[in-house]
């Protein structure tokens, strides 16, 4: 089941331009004759794709695509090799992650309103990931349960089944304890 869903998503990435363009007015007889396929022109079909401007992150998509597409072919015997056992995938950049200044981090923490219910939820919210540097998907897993006002420590699962304990400054605690009470309170 999963072998056809990836093939009809590698048709479907097949079909798109430049792949149909790009073999239909270089080599037009590897439409109907895939085993025609070679590294020559895998190479000159990467080429082209690079020199369109196209990002290398979709030039990469696009190698592992054809990667897949030649190996379940292999696999079902419908090519004898794979055209693109030799051809390296380019190096994506990978970019840093931005970062907020301390004067931007400060004026970030005065916009919520606390007078209200959301502005201190908000403001709990900025208090948490500023003061544990807890990862925005791991603040949006938090339970109730997950936060200990008292103990001032906030049980966080982190990538994959790890659990990390992350502990609180008696400041940050405020603005938490009117959102997550704890029980029997």
């Amino acid at each position: 089941m999963r072998e056809i869903s990836l093939l009809i998503h590698t048709f479907r990435i097949l079909k798109t331009p430049p792949v149909p363009s790009f073999l239909q007015g270089k080599f037009p007889e590897t439409l109907h004759y895939p085993e025609r396929i070679d590294q020559e022109i895998v190479r000159s079909f990467l080429g082209v794709l690079l020199d369109s401007g196209m990002a290398k992150k979709s030039v990469v998509r696009k190698i592992s695509t054809l990667r897949s597409f030649f190996k379940f072919a292999i696999r079902r015997k419908l090519l004898p090799g794979n055209p693109m056992s030799n051809v390296v995938t380019p190096k994506v950049e990978k970019r840093l992650p931005q970062f907020l200044d301390e004067l931007a981090v400060e004026k970030l923490m005065t916009l919520p309103d606390t007078d209200n219910p959301l502005g201190s939820r908000d403001a709990a919210i900025l208090e948490m990931l500023y003061s544990t540097g807890m990862r925005r998907g791991e603040l949006v897993q938090l339970d109730t349960n997950d936060i200990d006002v008292y103990e001032r420590t906030v049980k966080v699962v982190a990538k994959g089944t790890r659990n990390g304990f992350f502990r609180l400054a008696r400041r940050h605690i405020r603005p938490l304890s009117g959102i997550w009470p704890q029980e029997g309170n």
